[in-house]
Formats: C-alpha cells, sequence, structure tokens
C-alpha cells in the first residue's frame, strides 16, 4: 500500500463483558472476555488501521514471540 515500514501498538485485556457482547458473542455466564486493540500506524503518524477483538477467555489463547533487540548485550 506503500505505507511502509508501518508500526504497531497492540494492547491486551481481560474483564467480565457487558450484557451485549456475552449475548452477541454466546458467552456462558461468568466466562471473562478477553479484548485485543491494535493500532497500526504509518512513519508519519498516521492511522491507518483500528482493530478491535474480542473473544471468550475460555475458549482462546493469545501468544507473542518476544525477540531480543540487537542493541540488548549482556553486561
Amino acid at each position: 500500500m506503500g505505507h511502509a515500514p508501518l508500526s504497531w501498538e497492540e494492547a491486551v485485556s481481560a474483564r467480565m463483558p457487558t450484557p451485549t457482547e456475552a449475548d452477541r458473542l454466546n458467552l456462558p455466564k461468568g466466562v471473562p472476555l478477553l479484548r485485543i486493540t491494535r493500532t497500526t500506524t504509518s512513519p508519519d503518524g498516521t492511522v491507518l488501521e483500528i482493530n478491535d477483538t474480542r473473544m471468550s477467555a475460555d475458549t482462546f489463547d493469545i501468544g507473542y514471540i518476544l525477540t531480543r533487540h540487537p542493541s540488548a548485550k549482556h553486561p
């Protein structure tokens, strides 16, 4: 799309769903909601996308690959 390099900021949270969320996601009573909010930004700071994902905490896992930055050195 000609915006590279892009940057992403992501926030993960867990909470009890609102009645509307529980109904729309068909969540059993007492099951928490996982929420991931990701914002994609271009190099000039333009927001290109906001992704708001909500899912059942008893059905889904969230995982990430963590990579050490090249500047990190052992003392």
